[in-house]
């Protein structure tokens, strides 16, 4: 029994502990390019870590202690998803984090590392949804992001 369990964990790559280990990475990783964007633009923010910290329940990747314009939107904040942003991603993050993010901290930036739909709501919600092209000088990082672990 013991045998087949590992064989079954080591075959499922989607919600093995394994599996979840790598997701993690990935968001680490695009975060980590999210926070290069920010230091090379001498943008200062705090990171939900240090937000955390502090004692405050939801809250994004990025706070930005500013707030900067993008396509005429004033992002005070930017939250990273390594993954594809379809309809049912999306609807389900914007009720559990998008939509709150933007009401407690104003507009925001989401940013699906693997695409999004075009049609997916995000006009008038309170934040833009970008993906890895609005990052394209960080091609190198951005490469190994999509790269990572490929193959298990």
């Amino acid at each position: 029994m013991r045998k087949e369990i590992g064989k079954a964990l080591d075959a499922d790559y989607f919600f093995s502990p394994r599996a979840h280990e790598m997701q993690c990475k990935k968001g680490e990783m695009g975060e980590g390019i999210i926070q290069r964007w920010l230091d090379d633009r001498n943008i200062s923010y705090c990171t939900e870590a240090e937000i955390r910290a502090h004692g405050d329940g939801k809250t994004p990747d990025f706070v930005l202690s500013d707030p900067i314009c993008i396509e005429d939107h004033m992002v005070r904040w930017i939250e990273s998803k390594a993954l594809f942003g379809d309809e049912l991603e999306h609807k389900h993050y914007a009720k559990k984090q998008f939509g709150e993010y933007a009401n407690i901290f104003g507009e925001g930036m989401v940013v699906y590392w693997y695409g999004y739909l075009e049609d997916l709501p995000s006009e008038g919600e309170g934040y833009l949804v970008k993906d890895h092209s609005f990052f394209e000088e960080y091609k190198e990082q951005t490469d190994e992001l999509f790269n990572y672990l490929v193959y298990w």
